[in-house]
């Protein structure tokens, strides 16, 4: 298929190969709090672990965010 898959797109490129401004995923501050008053440590812990958490599952399904809070 000449280094394209079924869909026509080039290998590790979303969308045909267009590119997609990256940008920083954050928790929302709510989820923040919580974490931080109800867990503690563990939970500022998880919370700042969620951007590359979740960047990371978007470049392994090679998916990527649509706008700033993942809308179109």
């Amino acid at each position: 298929m000449s280094g394209r898959d079924r869909a026509g797109r080039a290998p590790g490129r979303p969308g045909g190969g267009r590119h997609h401004r990256s940008e920083a995923i954050e928790a929302p501050p709510a989820l923040a709090a919580a974490q931080a008053r109800h867990e503690g440590e563990v939970g500022r812990a998880f919370v700042a672990a969620l951007p590359a958490d979740a960047a990371r599952f978007l470049a392994r399904r090679r998916l990527h965010r649509a706008g700033p809070n993942g809308t179109a």
